[in-house]
């Protein structure tokens, strides 16, 4: 199983991984209206957490 987030950059030059679903874009304020998706590879500890959260 692997994790994926979306990745932009903000208004500061600063790359930014976006993990918390519950921010809005106009909260976030990308520089461009460009979202990259980007896998992260979980650990079998961290997947097992994952699937007892939910």
């Amino acid at each position: 199983m692997e994790g994926h987030m979306f990745e932009c950059v903000n208004q500061a030059a600063v790359h930014e991984e976006l993990e918390d679903e519950t921010r809005r874009l106009c909260d976030v304020r990308p520089f461009l209206p460009v979202l990259k998706l980007i896998t992260r590879n979980c650990g079998r500890a961290e997947r097992i957490l994952d699937s007892k959260i939910g």
